[in-house]
């Protein structure tokens, strides 16, 4: 028998899930915590009126949704072994090399290994909607002061736009951040070039 899971753990006593590792792979979706499309209310009052769909039912019932989109081939979801979340965002791990050089996948055709391993993924706030990761990553000359920089990247094809602000510290050169961007279909991330591209960079100093 072979186990694949898809996780998402408990953040708090009141919550409910687990937080180790209970398969031979263990895919984490967005960290296993808070999922996107999700809404988290600043309004605690909401809580009264919507307690548990509000608060615990949301998040689960994502996993659900996207593990059947990933099943039924609309949104392949694939996972990067990392030792935790903090790591994948900023980009320290970027190979499947434990899965000799392919990633798990959620479905038949998961690698087989005998060991656990945790992998890692970012989804979009639409359980219907595809995404692939992009890593990002900048390189600066040494910075007399911190400087807060903007990346905009844009999906002419969906109309879709996303803004990212990265802080660089003056003790810093290189900065690697792990995004996502929604993509049409599978066949995208397959038969034709990325969708995404870089319109604008703005750097600023503070």
């Amino acid at each position: 028998m072979f186990a694949t899971v898809l996780t998402r753990f408990c953040e708090s006593a009141s919550d409910f899930g687990i937080s180790i590792p209970v398969g031979h792979v263990d895919f984490y979706l967005n960290g296993g915590k808070d999922q996107a499309g999700c809404a988290r209310s600043r309004f605690p009052s909401i809580l009264i009126y919507f307690p548990v769909y509000g608060y615990v039912i949301c998040d689960h019932m994502r996993a659900l949704h996207v593990y059947l989109s990933a099943l039924n081939g609309s949104c392949p979801l694939r996972g990067v072994p990392c030792p935790n979340y903090e790591d994948f965002l900023t980009g320290q791990c970027v190979d499947c090399d434990v899965f000799k050089g392919t990633c798990p996948t959620i479905g038949d055709n998961t690698p087989r290994r005998e060991i656990l391993q945790c992998v890692f993924f970012k989804t979009s706030c639409c359980s219907s909607r595809s995404a692939r990761h992009i890593l990002l990553e900048l390189e600066v000359s040494p910075l007399d002061k911190s400087a807060e920089v903007e990346v905009t990247l844009r999906t002419e094809n969906l109309g879709t736009e996303q803004r990212l602000r990265l802080w660089v510290p003056t003790s810093h050169t290189a900065y690697h951040s792990v995004t996502i961007q929604p993509r049409l279909h599978i066949y995208n991330a397959i038969n034709t070039s990325p969708l995404k591209q870089f319109s604008s960079i703005r750097l600023t100093e503070n």
